[in-house]
């Protein structure tokens, strides 16, 4: 195995390492490639982590869609006809059922619920003030459900109800 020295350009690592001036310490080239590669990689890793650390919601941990509608605040939502929720009957793969959502009041945010699945609240969307609330996005179902979607305006929650058929499971099913 053949060891290269350190350029004048790596002094500052080499003495880092505790190689400066030893002769019999000296790194090979695949070794300080190496270190390098992991210092970059875990350099890289620790804004993922800290990301991951943060906790979600307390209503996404929430197990049914009763639990989830007490941690949101939504227990007494108001079923209006100005939030529109088109999903179809049938869904033939449970794993992307295409859905969407609008609505006409001044939303502050939308959340989606399936009350069959095993965590209820699959997804929230905040609106910017001034912007016409639109959602259209695939969501998972586990089995035949209901599809509950809560939209915030003006300090009141406001939903809407769609029963979807589901042949094929999503979640696992």
């Amino acid at each position: 195995m053949q060891f290269w020295t350190l350029s004048r350009s790596c002094e500052g690592l080499r003495s880092a390492l505790g190689a400066a001036g030893s002769p019999s310490r000296r790194i090979s080239r695949r070794q300080a490639l190496a270190l390098l590669g992991g210092l970059i990689g875990l350099a890289r890793g620790l804004p993922v982590r800290a990301a991951a650390a943060t906790q979600a919601p307390p209503a996404f941990a929430a197990e049914t869609l009763d639990s989830a509608l007490q941690r949101i605040g939504a227990t007494g939502a108001t079923p209006s006809t100005a939030v529109q929720l088109q999903l179809p009957d049938v869904a033939e793969d449970g794993s992307a059922v295409q859905m969407s959502l609008s609505t006409t009041l001044a939303a502050r945010r939308a959340l989606i619920l399936v009350r069959k699945n095993r965590i209820p609240l699959v997804a929230e969307f905040e609106f910017p003030p001034g912007t016409l609330p639109f959602i259209a996005t695939r969501i998972k179902m586990a089995e035949d459900s209901e599809v509950l979607a809560l939209v915030e305006a003006e300090g009141r929650w406001y939903s809407a109800r769609r029963e979807v058929k589901v042949t094929q499971g999503g979640c696992g099913g």
